[in-house]
């Protein structure tokens, strides 16, 4: 989480008529969660849906991700079982996240 984040999360709690010192604390403890979450998601990988002579998946974020030094990026298989299933459900592949 960085300073701009921090300060947005702060005038959300603030407007909401939470006093600052409890909102601060708030925003500390959504921090705190956040920083013990095992696995942070990244992306998925998905093969490309058309022949191509491309090697590389195609990955999607909802969002920019902060990956902070040091942690370590982990890719899983991200399978059912059923791999109709997950072509049906368009799930990718694998999974990307990070963690400490």
């Amino acid at each position: 989480m960085d300073r701009e984040e921090y300060d947005k999360l702060l005038s959300k709690f603030v407007a909401q008529g939470v006093p600052q010192d409890e909102a601060h604390y708030l925003v500390a403890k959504k921090l705190d969660e956040r920083l013990n979450t095992q696995y942070h998601e990244v992306s998925g990988l998905w093969r490309p849906k058309k022949e191509s002579s491309k090697v590389a998946f195609e990955g999607y974020a909802k969002e920019p991700v902060k990956i902070p030094k040091g942690a370590t990026i982990l890719v899983f298989f991200n399978h059912t079982g059923d791999p109709e299933e997950d072509r049906e459900k368009n799930r990718p592949e694998y999974r990307i996240v990070w963690t400490w």
